[in-house]
């Protein structure tokens, strides 16, 4: 119990001795939280530790409540930004949230707001302590893929009249979530939901061997996350300084180069055309949307909802029903004055 308690102490005192409200202060204290609530540790150690000034001591009682958010930012509820998705359609949205527990109400807000089909989240930050009911959201269906509370994980709600089947394609280390959905007088298509960590050199070949099945089972697939490729260059996407012929001062990277050959190689079209991370320093694109199906996509971009570092990306379906059991009208060749013999002479001439 005695070691039990040093470590405990030693804990807290590194969570206070640095910057209180970063990510790496937040998480300590979140597992600290946990911790102290399961060993009935907190009074103890705050009483061990010698607070400078009463603001401090305030400071770490905010942290240790569990609730906090690096970008607190109000979030956006003018209809303005939410009017391309007014449309028809079959909506599917993806957001970097960089931990989701804290931020469900916000986007219960969204969901409300927006009625998507779909809403995939990257950097969840969940694990097993985490009940599905504390990130629940009202008419839509939870599917989880957790890493842990540190980092990483996909989470995606799907709306409750909607049918669909989870596959697993892609092996463990690709945090992905992988859905067909099946909607009334139309073809299935497939849906994923991928986070690349930004240390992952290795993500894009084992990608590739998973999407190279997937892609014999389906030619309608289209994939939403956070990829940690940045793809902004000089104003434009990769993409778009290739098809022009621009000029560029930055050469490209070579993640980048695997990464415009997998378009390529599999005809995947990009269509997040702005940055989607924006920072006092500089501006980066690294939540994409492939989908081998453009022609299917009325409408894609991101919209600014101030929940986390990251834009809300977008995309819209149409809803393309195909007809069945509709009238047709055949044509035929009318036999009635056929005879073998005109037949062969029309043949000889």
């Amino acid at each position: 119990m005695a070691s039990l308690e040093e470590n405990l102490f030693s804990s807290i005192k590194s969570c206070y001795n640095g910057d209180f409200f970063t990510k790496e202060s937040i998480s300590k204290c979140d597992q600290l939280r946990r911790n102290v609530l399961q060993h009935n540790f907190l009074i103890l150690a705050i009483s061990k530790l010698r607070f400078n000034h009463h603001t401090v001591l305030y400071k770490f009682i905010i942290l240790l409540s569990g609730d906090i958010n690096l970008h607190p930012g109000p979030i956006q509820t003018t209809t303005d930004i939410w009017k391309p998705l007014k449309n028809k359609g079959f909506h599917l949205l993806h957001l970097n949230v960089n931990s989701l527990l804290p931020k469900i109400d916000e986007l219960r807000y969204i969901a409300k707001i927006t009625n998507a089909a779909i809403i995939g989240i990257t950097e969840s930050k969940l694990d097993n302590t985490v009940l599905d009911s504390e990130v629940s959201i009202s008419g839509y269906d939870l599917l989880r893929n957790d890493r842990n509370r540190n980092g990483g994980g996909v989470a995606c709600y799907v709306r409750h009249d909607i049918c669909y089947n989870r596959k697993v394609i892609f092996k463990d280390n690709i945090e992905n979530i992988l859905l067909y959905i099946m909607l009334p007088k139309t073809k299935s298509f497939c849906v994923g939901i991928i986070y690349r960590p930004p240390n992952q050199d290795d993500f894009l070949e084992e990608f590739d061997v998973g999407f190279s099945k997937l892609s014999q089972e389906t030619n309608d697939i289209i994939i939403l996350g956070d990829l940690n490729i940045n793809i902004y260059n000089d104003g434009k996407t990769i993409f778009e300084n290739c098809k022009n012929n621009l000029s560029s001062n930055t050469p490209l990277t070579t993640i980048n180069k695997k990464y415009k050959e997998f378009c390529s190689s599999y005809s995947m079209k990009q269509l997040i055309k702005s940055p989607t991370r924006i920072t006092s320093q500089s501006s980066s694109l690294l939540d994409h949307i492939l989908t081998n199906a453009q022609e299917k996509i009325s409408n894609a971009g991101i919209i600014d909802v101030g929940l986390s570092d990251h834009q809300l990306i977008f995309c819209t379906r149409k809803l393309i029903r195909t007809k069945f059991y509709s009238h047709k009208n055949v044509k035929c060749r009318s036999f009635k004055k056929y005879t073998c013999k005109k037949f062969i002479d029309l043949l000889n001439i």
